[in-house]
């Protein structure tokens, strides 16, 4: 695993490097996350993708213990989810996650998006609907609530 985070360690900059994850009235715990993790703010000027292209809040990347990597592009949203725009920013998040592991061949690709507000149900059903597509494999979009951790939407 350690040669995977070698990769990705020349392919961003230390500066978009946190170690927790919350944003606009949302956060996500780390407590029993998988290690060695790293989580790259896709907000800051540093990240990989550009100032006004689309992208989700967090790249949430982590060895798994199967040996494959974690990789999880998460969208937080203190209110409720607006399915075509989360999922719109979970795949931005999936295509920077492709360039970010290029050459890592394994890896364990789960799209989060955590809300703060229950969604109406058409929402949830819309939101159920969607898939993220990460090299070439479609993938339901696992939800979770604000204050809650990240490992449980790893299971």
């Amino acid at each position: 695993m350690s040669s995977a985070f070698t990769k990705i360690d020349t392919r961003i900059s230390s500066d978009c490097l946190v170690r927790s994850m919350g944003k606009g009235g949302c956060a996500i715990g780390t407590d029993s996350v998988p290690e060695p993790f790293r989580i790259i703010d896709l907000d800051h000027a540093a990240a990989p993708v550009g100032p006004n292209a689309p992208k989700c809040d967090y790249l949430f990347l982590a060895g798994a213990d199967d040996g494959r990597l974690w990789v999880v592009p998460l969208e937080m949203k203190a209110t409720a989810l607006n399915p075509g725009k989360v999922g719109s920013q979970l795949q931005a998040g999936a295509r920077v996650a492709e360039h970010t592991i290029r050459g890592v061949p394994l890896a364990r690709f789960r799209p989060v998006a955590a809300y703060g507000r229950k969604p109406h149900r058409r929402q949830y059903k819309k939101l159920a609907e969607i898939r993220i597509r990460f090299r070439d494999i479609p993938y339901a979009i696992v939800t979770t609530t604000c204050g809650s951790s990240l490992a449980l939407a790893l299971e």
